[in-house]
Protein backbone atom coordinates (compact mmCIF):
# COMPACT_ATOMS: atom_id res chain seq x y z
CA UNK A 1 0.00 0.00 0.00
CA UNK A 2 1.47 3.36 -1.07
CA UNK A 3 0.05 6.84 -0.36
CA UNK A 4 -3.17 5.41 1.06
CA UNK A 5 -4.16 3.31 -1.95
CA UNK A 6 -3.52 -0.27 -2.90
CA UNK A 7 -1.75 -1.29 -6.08
CA UNK A 8 -5.05 -2.58 -7.45
CA UNK A 9 -6.77 0.74 -6.73
CA UNK A 10 -3.94 2.66 -8.37
CA UNK A 11 -4.07 0.32 -11.37
CA UNK A 12 -7.83 0.79 -11.67
CA UNK A 13 -7.54 4.57 -11.33
CA UNK A 14 -4.76 5.11 -13.84
CA UNK A 15 -5.17 2.30 -16.36
CA UNK A 16 -8.94 2.47 -16.97
CA UNK A 17 -9.51 3.40 -20.60
CA UNK A 18 -5.97 2.49 -21.70
CA UNK A 19 -5.36 0.16 -24.57
CA UNK A 20 -4.56 -3.49 -23.97
CA UNK A 21 -1.05 -2.84 -25.27
CA UNK A 22 -0.50 -0.07 -22.70
CA UNK A 23 -1.71 -2.32 -19.89
CA UNK A 24 0.53 -5.12 -21.07
CA UNK A 25 3.53 -2.79 -21.19
CA UNK A 26 2.81 -1.55 -17.67
CA UNK A 27 2.57 -5.11 -16.36
CA UNK A 28 5.79 -6.07 -18.11
CA UNK A 29 7.57 -3.04 -16.67
CA UNK A 30 6.42 -3.96 -13.16
CA UNK A 31 7.55 -7.57 -13.65
CA UNK A 32 10.96 -6.39 -14.82
CA UNK A 33 11.16 -3.99 -11.90
CA UNK A 34 11.40 -1.04 -14.30
CA UNK A 35 11.37 2.45 -13.00
CA UNK A 36 8.65 5.03 -13.54
CA UNK A 37 10.50 6.90 -16.30
CA UNK A 38 10.81 3.71 -18.37
CA UNK A 39 7.11 3.02 -17.87
CA UNK A 40 6.23 6.58 -18.88
CA UNK A 41 8.33 6.33 -22.04
CA UNK A 42 6.71 3.02 -23.01
CA UNK A 43 3.24 4.39 -22.36
CA UNK A 44 4.07 7.44 -24.50
CA UNK A 45 5.08 5.17 -27.39
CA UNK A 46 1.92 3.17 -26.97
CA UNK A 47 -0.23 6.30 -26.89
CA UNK A 48 1.44 7.67 -30.02
CA UNK A 49 0.98 4.44 -31.96
CA UNK A 50 -2.61 4.18 -30.74
CA UNK A 51 -3.29 7.72 -31.94
CA UNK A 52 -1.69 6.94 -35.30
CA UNK A 53 -3.79 3.81 -35.62
CA UNK A 54 -6.92 5.71 -34.63
CA UNK A 55 -6.12 8.41 -37.19
CA UNK A 56 -5.61 5.76 -39.88
CA UNK A 57 -8.95 4.14 -39.03
CA UNK A 58 -10.74 7.49 -39.02
CA UNK A 59 -9.17 8.35 -42.38
CA UNK A 60 -10.25 5.01 -43.80
CA UNK A 61 -13.77 5.49 -42.43
CA UNK A 62 -13.92 8.98 -43.93
CA UNK A 63 -12.75 7.66 -47.30
CA UNK A 64 -15.36 4.89 -47.09
CA UNK A 65 -18.10 7.39 -46.28
CA UNK A 66 -16.99 9.58 -49.17
CA UNK A 67 -17.11 6.59 -51.53
CA UNK A 68 -20.57 5.56 -50.34
CA UNK A 69 -21.82 9.14 -50.73
CA UNK A 70 -20.38 9.30 -54.25
CA UNK A 71 -21.92 5.94 -55.17
CA UNK A 72 -25.36 6.94 -53.84
CA UNK A 73 -25.13 10.27 -55.69
CA UNK A 74 -24.20 8.52 -58.94
CA UNK A 75 -27.04 6.01 -58.54
CA UNK A 76 -29.57 8.77 -57.88
CA UNK A 77 -28.27 10.80 -60.80
CA UNK A 78 -28.55 7.76 -63.08
CA UNK A 79 -32.12 7.09 -61.91
CA UNK A 80 -33.18 10.72 -62.37
CA UNK A 81 -31.60 10.82 -65.83
CA UNK A 82 -33.36 7.60 -66.83
CA UNK A 83 -36.73 8.91 -65.64
CA UNK A 84 -36.14 12.25 -67.35
CA UNK A 85 -35.23 10.49 -70.62
CA UNK A 86 -38.35 8.32 -70.37
CA UNK A 87 -40.58 11.35 -69.79
CA UNK A 88 -39.01 13.24 -72.68
CA UNK A 89 -39.36 10.21 -74.96
CA UNK A 90 -43.09 10.21 -74.29
CA UNK A 91 -43.32 13.95 -74.91
CA UNK A 92 -41.33 13.65 -78.14
CA UNK A 93 -43.54 10.76 -79.29
CA UNK A 94 -46.67 12.82 -78.56
CA UNK A 95 -45.28 15.75 -80.55
CA UNK A 96 -44.38 13.50 -83.50
CA UNK A 97 -47.85 11.94 -83.39
CA UNK A 98 -49.47 15.38 -83.45
CA UNK A 99 -47.27 16.42 -86.40
CA UNK A 100 -48.13 13.21 -88.28
CA UNK A 101 -51.84 13.71 -87.66
CA UNK A 102 -51.57 17.29 -88.88
CA UNK A 103 -49.76 16.17 -92.03
CA UNK A 104 -52.36 13.46 -92.67
CA UNK A 105 -55.17 15.96 -92.24
CA UNK A 106 -53.42 18.34 -94.64
CA UNK A 107 -52.96 15.56 -97.20
CA UNK A 108 -56.61 14.55 -96.83
CA UNK A 109 -57.70 18.16 -97.43
CA UNK A 110 -55.49 18.33 -100.51
CA UNK A 111 -56.96 15.07 -101.88
CA UNK A 112 -60.50 16.41 -101.36
CA UNK A 113 -59.59 19.65 -103.15
CA UNK A 114 -58.12 17.69 -106.04
CA UNK A 115 -61.25 15.50 -106.27
CA UNK A 116 -63.43 18.61 -106.34
CA UNK A 117 -61.24 20.14 -109.05
CA UNK A 118 -61.49 16.96 -111.12
CA UNK A 119 -65.28 16.93 -110.77
CA UNK A 120 -65.45 20.59 -111.85
CA UNK A 121 -63.27 19.93 -114.86
CA UNK A 122 -65.29 16.88 -115.82
CA UNK A 123 -68.50 18.87 -115.64
CA UNK A 124 -67.02 21.57 -117.93
CA UNK A 125 -65.88 19.21 -120.66
CA UNK A 126 -68.75 17.24 -122.21
CA UNK A 127 -66.39 14.62 -123.66
CA UNK A 128 -64.95 13.78 -120.19
CA UNK A 129 -68.36 13.88 -118.55
CA UNK A 130 -69.62 11.05 -120.78
CA UNK A 131 -66.74 8.71 -120.02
Amino acid sequence: MKNGSTTAQAWQLHMTGCTAAAKQQAQQCLKNKGDLSQLTAELGKSTLSAKAGQFALQSLATAGNMFVSWAVTQALQFAVTAIDDYIHRLDDAKEELAETQSELSSIEDEINQNNNSIKELQSMDPFLAST
